[in-house]
């Protein structure tokens, strides 16, 4: 039995904060383990009826897991009930208390309570008081365990915690909870085993697979519960109001450089129109306004809309419109109260405060709850920093759970920095589970909200486009209005070229906003008007098969080898006259060296390190080395390659024709990240213009339509 709660208290990340692949774990150990028990037990030809008391506890438990998973109202239960819990417990203890259903460990006390009910029913015992004094016991042991975490917090660096912190998550103790409960059920069951005495088990391997077919068909309703369910098809024309209250909808443009000065939400009517929207901007939400629109957006609203205004805006989505609410944190007067007015009909209303991931962001501490939002979207692609935590009535749905972080309270005398709290765990703010999007339906509409704006801005969109695409296809679905004519006049945008970033083969960019993200490049292909995507999932041959007036890929030091059928996609897709930009040095891995062989490109290993070159002292390289085509130097005159940018007579840039395109090649694989090229508030301005010459000739390269893969072959 201790096995068998091992491996389901890992698998579902009951001890420990497990990312998302935690499901296939679980599958693998709970199928192994239970097919290696029948075994056993049918070698020794004993211990039929633990294999089936497992059975029911692992279905019942399944059965658990997947209403939690798919009634909001549930959800919303069990995280009422964690903070009483929590708050009760600090209010004896003397210490604030307020934890969430991950951190207070609530599933494993659930975990435990099913685990008692169904062994007692099993063995047919009476719940006498005896019995119930084990189910009390394991609220005194929850009790116990939440009192405790605050002294093992506040005191985690004075007991030398942190070591275990990269198995969980940060100040996550639940592995001393599952200990306590698991001992307490231990002593129990094996009570009960000896009352049996003399019971002998008539359960036979029969039974046992009855049990294990139940529990195989509790495990597919849970993972069907998982699937993605279907993205609605957008209508060509549909129309989005944007209301501008006083917020920044510039895009980045040249000669105004550092992130800090790329714009806000400028890019975003832009990038819905390339999809088939109509977008406009207004300054007002009256009823003439709305009545031909089909989704609203409002991002940090200045002002509180007057008593007529919403009424107009809650009529638009009674009607069937779409609403999507957007906002900061700590706000007040501006944003929060704003946003609390209008969504005041669904049930949700922005918190005073921020809501800190313990990591840099919050991926791989998501919790994505099941709606058509999030299908296909990984959690990187949601692109979530710090914003508000949401406050959600039962009626609302929560989207999107930010599992492990802290909701760090406002301070109302700090005007100067945006009333921003010290950003420091303290004790009495909420732990964990900090409901971070929200979805509610009112009349034939629907509402959304967001507690953070950085997935909608400039720079974001290039990695959380599939969030973007599935919100309002999915906001606009009861609208069913259209505008085609419209469309029709935005016909030049719909054919804007676009930029692919592959960061499926491993790159050795990241993209946590730091100094080796790729965020600088991204501006500089806006200014180019390009739409720049990063893509972490599909195939290169599917992006360029799919990928709408692709121009342009880049390559940036892969460490994960192109299959051979995106090889040959990449080179007939340079032939037919895109550009390709391959990025690396000699101590790249061996994809990135077999990625430049495709191209005749090859490394020379002097290390020249991080200078500017001769010719262009404004420009600078971090880590460069010399280039070789065909096994040459490129500035030999039987290369066919064109050397561009020479540092002591060696080419660290060059240039060879591919059929009807080019490739760049670039001897530095951190040429274009933030720290050599554009970052919050610096920037390498040779490095700019050089970069932005190559995105303006790749935007006004069109290449002919790539040849299929049979038609290749």
């Amino acid at each position: 039995m201790i096995a068998f709660f091992c491996v389901i208290a890992f698998a579902f990340g009951m001890v420990s904060s497990a990312p998302g692949y935690c499901l296939a774990l679980l599958a693998v150990l709970a199928g192994a383990y239970y097919i290696y028990a029948v075994c056993y037990s049918s070698f020794i030809r004993k211990d039929f009826d633990a294999l089936l008391l497992q059975g029911f506890i692992f279905s019942v438990f399944l059965v658990y897991m997947l209403v939690k998973n798919s009634s909001a109202s549930f959800y919303h239960a069990l995280s009422d009930f964690s903070l009483v819990f929590s708050g009760l417990v600090g209010t004896l203890t003397g210490r604030e208390i307020s934890m969430g259903v991950t951190y207070s460990g609530f599933d494993l006390v659930c975990l435990f309570i099913i685990a008692f009910t169904v062994t007692w029913v099993f063995y047919r015992k009476k719940f006498l008081f005896l019995q119930i004094s084990y189910f009390i016991s394991i609220f005194m042991i929850w009790g116990v365990y939440i009192a405790l975490w605050t002294i093992l917090a506040e005191n985690s660096i004075l007991l030398g915690l942190g070591f275990i912190e990269p198995l969980t998550g940060p100040l996550d103790y639940r592995a001393l909870l599952f200990a306590a409960l698991l001992g307490e059920y231990t002593l129990m069951y094996k009570k009960l085993r000896r009352e049996m005495g003399a019971y002998k088990s008539k359960v036979r391997i029969k039974e046992c697979m009855g049990t294990a077919a139940l529990a195989a068909l509790c495990l597919a309703l849970y993972f069907a519960s998982s699937i993605d369910p279907k993205v609605p098809e957008p209508i060509t024309g549909q129309r989005v109001l944007f209301w501008d209250s006083g917020i920044d909808f510039r895009t980045p443009e040249h000669g105004r450089y550092g992130l800090d000065n790329a714009g806000m939400f400028g890019f975003l009517p832009n990038y819905l129109e390339t999809k088939g929207y109509s977008c406009a901007i207004v300054d007002t939400v009256d009823d003439k306004v709305l009545e031909t629109a089909d989704v609203l957006v409002v991002i940090n609203p200045m002002s509180t809309p007057d008593n007529e205004n919403l009424q107009s805006i809650w009529g638009f989505v009674e009607r069937g419109g779409g609403l999507l609410a957007v906002g900061d944190h700590t706000g007040g007067e501006q944003i929060r109260m704003p946003l609390n007015a209008v969504l005041e009909p669904a049930g949700i209303s922005f918190n005073f405060d921020s809501a800190i991931p313990f990591k840099t962001l919050w991926p791989d501490e998501f919790i994505m709850r099941r709606s058509p939002v999030f299908s296909g979207v990984s959690d990187r692609q949601i692109q979530a920093v710090v914003g508000a935590s949401l406050e959600t009535s039962y009626r609302a749905k929560p989207l999107l759970i930010g599992r492990c972080g802290y909701s760090d309270t406002g301070d109302s005398e700090n005007a100067a920095d945006g009333f921003l709290g010290n950003m420091q765990f303290e004790r009495g703010e909420r732990i964990g589970d900090l409901i971070l999007a929200a979805e509610s339906s009112y009349g034939k509409g629907k509402m959304i909200a967001f507690g953070d704006t950085s997935f909608l801005q400039n720079i974001s969109i290039a990695y959380s486009y599939s969030l973007i695409n599935n919100l309002f296809a999915y906001l606009a679905e009861n609208s069913g209005g259209t505008n085609s004519s419209d469309s029709e006049t935005k016909n030049a945008r719909l054919h804007s070229p676009s930029c692919v970033i592959d960061a499926r083969h491993m790159p050795s960019f990241s993209m946590d906003k730091s100094g080796n993200s790729v965020d600088g490049f991204i501006a500089s292909a806006l200014r180019a008007g390009m739409t720049a995507y990063v893509n972490q999932e599909a195939s290169l041959s599917e992006i360029i098969n799919e990928t709408e007036n692709l121009s342009l890929i880049v390559l940036l030091e892969p460490a994960l080898a192109l299959s051979e059928k995106e090889r040959l996609s990449l080179y007939a897709f340079a032939e037919n006259g895109g550009l390709v930009m391959i990025f690396g040095m000699y101590r790249s891995p061996e994809a990135t060296k077999k990625l430049f062989a495709q191209f005749g490109f090859s490394f020379e290993n002097i290390p020249i390190g991080r200078v500017s070159p001769d010719v262009a002292p404004e420009m600078a390289f971090w880590n460069a080395c010399p280039l070789l085509y065909m096994g040459l130097p490129v500035a030999d005159e039987e290369t066919a390659a064109d050397g561009l940018v020479e540092i002591w007579d060696y080419s660290v840039i060059a240039r060879a024709a591919v059929g009807k395109g080019e490739v760049y090649a670039f001897g530095d694989a951190d040429f274009i990240k933030n720290k050599n090229l554009e970052s919050i508030d610096t920037y390498r301005k040779g490095n700019v213009d050089f970069i932005s010459d190559l995105l303006n000739e790749a935007a006004g390269n069109r290449p002919e339509a790539v040849l299929s893969m049979e038609a290749w072959k």
